[in-house]
């Protein structure tokens, strides 16, 4: 560029183009000058071709031939919903769009055919937050479609750590014979081959007529004889009626299992396994500094390894994991806090997250899908019953419905998806050992109810949903400084509304992480009288006992298990 005379200047008006959008845009409102009519239906738009093919490559593409010049003055389209069409339009003028939970597929699906790549990606990353079990399995597909890898891989996380739930939505009921058989070729995280064995049952008995002629290629995607022998000679046997080579497939499960040698040809793999999950536990503790790093249990060399370091080190905050994201939830370091930070997994970012409405330590919080709930706990001079609720969408809290009763180191855990508020602690309790009482909060109604309280009273304990009950475990009876330890865990049978005792942990103790690690219950850490444990124990269902695993590298109480897929570890090890 040559070098302009000493007498000249350039001027540049910083507000030219969004100044000579917004005129652009008035005119397209008052609807003059226009030189091409978008037809939809009934409906015409009236829009500016210099605009929209500059915005739009397939509207471009409509209007001008090889040469350029303008072919079209009309352009038809059919499918699209008026109102969505009209949205992504006056997208192409000003650049902003509103969409919501109810209208932001139609968006994506307007935005798609007229290849709006940064509306798309929009329209994505708004449905990677409202993720839930209802839309799940639609999210799925529209990722696939758009090519949206980011909500893609996020979705799927999704349904492998939620089948259960999302397999009883009317939803899965309406999907497609060839989906399920993708759902079930998953590496899906569930707490036995039954869950995947009634999900398929539901799913055929909905259309048993036109559904059952499915069942062979269905249940080859079981792992048959991971069933109990009666589930095999009776609920599958009974749904295998008059369906050719069903039996066939139950007699192999059959052997594969009693007489794995007797095998000398099948179709079908009976070895092959779901990839069990490991475990993550997290930092907390009521009495000493918090704990902030993150370890991972590794089966395969039986060792616990450093994940990540979160830094976060408040005592008694919550965790919930959502998603890849571990969200930090309140606590107290130098004073109660209603801090909230969320820490990607897999990268390790930490970001801020809005505040609680109040500060809280010994609360106690749950997620359902994307959204947060946290109840209870002290606010620095008492103990509440208020709850608080976390709203993806918004990305606000709000308070919801309080619980019936104020309390703090209660247990907290999700069955059928309906939050379980268990035992816990009150100063202003007559019965100074503790509650045994329990709450269940229906999200949907977001209504309180009770259900049949614990055998004993019991603070600062664990709990945790496993094979369709509740199991709570250990905690202090009595007040916080003077109490007695409990090695007692209690067994929650919701079909008999009733309590049952199951084998005693081997050592008393209160503030235990409780999880799911394989087919086994485990417990991690706690403290009994004045010293913290870093041991570890599973329990055997079937045995009604407990044994010893390696211990963590860090002392815990009041920390946290979350089941993460293998996937997880073999990450982190690809990275050493």
């Amino acid at each position: 560029m040559c070098d302009l005379p000493k007498n000249s200047r350039v001027f540049r008006n910083p507000d030219h183009k969004s100044n000579t959008l917004d005129r652009i845009y008035k005119l397209y409102e008052q609807r003059r000058y226009y030189d091409v009519e978008i037809v939809l239906n009934d409906q015409r738009y009236q829009v500016h071709s210099v605009v929209i093919s500059a915005v739009s490559e397939y509207l471009n593409l409509k209007l001008f031939d090889n040469v350029g010049t303008p072919s079209l003055k009309v352009i038809p389209i059919n499918n699209l919903d008026n109102d969505a069409t009209q949205r992504a339009i006056e997208y192409c003028y000003t650049g902003e769009i509103e969409f919501s939970y109810e209208t932001v597929l139609k968006v994506l699906t307007v935005a798609g055919l007229f290849q709006l790549e940064s509306l798309v990606e929009a329209c994505c990353n708004f449905m990677s937050d409202i993720i839930d079990t209802t839309n799940c399995l639609e999210f799925h597909e529209t990722a696939n479609l758009y090519g949206c890898t980011a909500l893609g891989d996020k979705v799927i996380n999704f349904i492998l750590r939620n089948y259960k739930m999302i397999a009883q939505t009317n939803q899965f009921l309406d999907i497609s014979v060839d989906k399920l058989q993708r759902l079930l070729r998953m590496n899906l995280n569930v707490s036995s081959e039954i869950e995947i064995f009634d999900s398929v049952k539901t799913w055929v008995s909905h259309d048993m007529p036109n559904r059952k002629i499915h069942l062979p290629s269905l249940l080859k995607l079981i792992n048959l004889p991971m069933l109990p022998d009666n589930l095999l000679y009776g609920e599958v046997t009974t749904l295998c009626e008059g369906v050719q080579n069903c039996p066939n497939l139950i007699i192999s499960a059959l052997q594969w299992k009693h007489s794995p040698h007797t095998i000398i040809n099948s179709d079908v793999n009976w070895n092959k396994s779901r990839t069990r999950i490991s475990t993550i536990i997290l930092a907390g503790s009521l009495t000493d500094e918090g704990v902030s790093k993150v370890e991972i249990f590794n089966p395969n060399d039986n060792a616990w390894l450093e994940f990540l370091d979160t830094n976060i080190a408040r005592k008694n905050a919550n965790y919930v994991l959502v998603g890849d994201e571990l969200i930090a939830i309140g606590g107290e370091d130098n004073k109660i806090r209603n801090t909230v930070e969320s820490i990607d997994l897999k990268t390790g970012k930490k970001i801020n997250l809005p505040s609680l409405q109040i500060g809280r330590v010994g609360s106690v919080a749950a997620a359902i899908g994307n959204v947060i709930y946290v109840f209870g706990g002290n606010d620095g001079s008492t103990t509440v019953n208020s709850a608080e609720k976390w709203d993806p969408v918004t990305r606000k809290w709000s308070f919801t419905t309080p619980m019936i009763t104020g309390r703090r180191g209660c247990g907290i855990t999700v069955l059928d998806n309906e939050i379980y508020v268990i035992g816990g602690w009150n100063e202003s309790a007559i019965d100074d050992f503790g509650y045994k009482n329990v709450e269940v909060f229906c999200p949907c109604s977001e209504k309180w109810r009770t259900c049949a309280p614990m055998n004993e009273s019991r603070h600062w304990i664990s709990a945790t949903t496993y094979d369709g009950k509740i199991y709570v475990f250990g905690g202090r009876q009595k007040g916080e400084v003077d109490s007695q330890k409990l090695k007692s865990v209690e067994c929650y049978n919701k079909s008999t509304d009733s309590w049952s005792f199951i084998a005693d942990m081997s050592t008393s103790g209160y503030g235990v992480a409780s999880g799911v690690l394989g087919n086994n219950l485990v417990i991690i850490g706690g403290a009994t009288s004045d010293w913290k444990r870093k041991g570890v124990e599973k329990y055997s269902k079937n045995l009604n006992k407990w044994s010893s695993l390696p211990s963590v590298r860090e002392k815990r109480e009041n920390s946290y298990i979350f089941s993460v897929p293998t996937s997880w570890l073999d990450r982190k090890l690809s990275l050493n």
